[in-house]
């Protein structure tokens, strides 16, 4: 089983960023291969892509952003695992909308987490989401992981230090409120006896600090080790594993604000099916829309390039596309929704195998709207897309100017 976590995958997706689909968009490759029933990919050349800050350039500056971007005040908002500090801990930055100018709020020390990971909007003192969130991963065994509460200044408060054992340990994703209190995973932590190893957890904690542990994974057939953000929807919220389930290959799973928990699905272990799901879902129309790191019938990934899927809110699944097909995109992240259209990247794949920005129909008909390329532009896109206008805002783990990652924008 291959399992990507955080960071973990632009770090390694980086060292081999050159792979053999190098090329440009008449490069020979085989004939897509299509799952019968499967929509096949199209490619279009309407969007244009702008890189609007290439990261490394300053001092102090971030490097590596991974994390989606929230939107407040005419500025971007994001996170980085590394910077050029002397600690080289996380970073917490701010770019405006047009990518003039770009602000680094804060940059983690040891207490804080080593490496940051989600940036959200939640909840301030007047119960409005206008509070900058993030979450510091507990690497290196400085910490077990931390909530930080973040100004726009700034200012950076630990809002809860997770203490392992029964509590979480290693938060991952991105926090989303609910009626005013927030929510999200941990991918380590819960000591489940279940488990033979701490297999993360589902928590809750208010504006205050108050930290409460809705779910701890690991027990029989459940999923182990949730990575993505969750999403809500008619009062429960719905997540994923990325391992765990039947057969070790990752689940869809329910849980009530009360910390009822269901597995909804365990992916299945073979082309016919996705694995290893390292993102959250979206809603449309009802229906719950994902995308897996691993498993389809792409040719050129051991194990399959990932699938795009679809679940009721009662566990029936189906997957809609299989990516890594021709220049097709390979080992997809988190969707968004926008404008009537869904919308994602993949991490790899494409015509430079650097990474695409692709939009997908309910119904599984994929267009590849953009491939990264070569030279100063990005590399390996992570992160869900943020969409404002007519255009979407992204980051890159890699490329830009200094080799560092960029924040870039597709007009529609």
């Amino acid at each position: 089983m291959l399992r990507y976590i955080g960071s973990f995958i632009v770090l390694g997706l980086l060292a081999g960023c050159t792979g053999s689909q190098a090329g440009n968009p008449g490069s020979a490759l085989p004939a897509p291969l299509v799952r019968p029933g499967h929509p096949a990919t199209s490619r279009q050349t309407g969007p244009v892509e702008s890189i609007l800050y290439s990261f490394g350039s300053s001092q102090p500056d971030a490097l590596e952003p991974i994390a989606s971007l929230v939107y407040i005040g005419k500025t971007l908002y994001g996170g980085a695992v590394a910077s050029t500090s002397q600690n080289k801990y996380g970073t917490i930055f701010g770019i405006t909308r047009s990518g003039g100018a770009e602000t680094v709020l804060h940059t983690l020390t040891k207490g804080q987490g080593t490496r940051l990971n989600g940036i959200s909007l939640g909840p301030n003192s007047a119960g409005k989401e206008k509070t900058l969130y993030g979450l510091g991963n507990g690497s290196l065994g400085y910490t077990n992981g931390t909530v930080v509460k973040v100004s726009r200044t700034g200012r950076v408060t630990i809002l809860y230090s997770f203490k392992g054992g029964t509590d979480g340990e290693t938060p991952l994703g991105h926090l989303i409120t609910v009626n005013g209190t927030l929510y999200g995973t941990t991918d380590l932590g819960g000591n489940n006896p279940g488990c033979t190893y701490y297999c993360g957890t589902v928590f809750s904690i208010t504006s205050g600090g108050s930290e409460s542990v809705l779910h701890r994974f690991g027990a029989g057939s459940d999923g182990t080790s949730p990575t993505g953000t969750l999403l809500e929807y008619n009062g429960t919220l719905y997540g994923t594993t990325s391992s765990g389930g039947t057969i070790n290959e990752g689940t869809v799973f329910s849980v009530s604000p009360s910390g009822n928990e269901k597995v909804l699905y365990s992916f299945k272990y073979g082309p016919s099916d996705g694995q290893n799901p390292n993102d959250g879902l979206i809603e449309v129309g009802g229906i719950l829309y994902g995308t897996t790191s691993n498993g389809g019938t792409g040719p050129y990934c051991p194990g399959g390039c990932g699938v795009f899927y679809s679940i009721t809110t009662s566990g029936v699944e189906k997957v809609l596309h299989d990516f890594g097909n021709g220049h097709d995109g390979q080992t997809p992240n988190a969707l968004t929704y926008f404008n009537g259209a869904i919308y994602g990247t993949t991490a790899t794949g494409g015509s430079h195998n650097t990474g695409t920005v692709f939009r997908i129909s309910p119904s599984g008909h994929e267009t590849v709207i953009y491939n990264f390329g070569v030279g100063t532009d990005g590399r390996i896109p992570s992160g869900a897309l943020i969409g404002l206008g007519r255009t979407l805002y992204g980051v890159t783990g890699g490329g830009g100017a200094f080799g560092d990652g960029t924040l870039f924008s597709i007009t529609l």
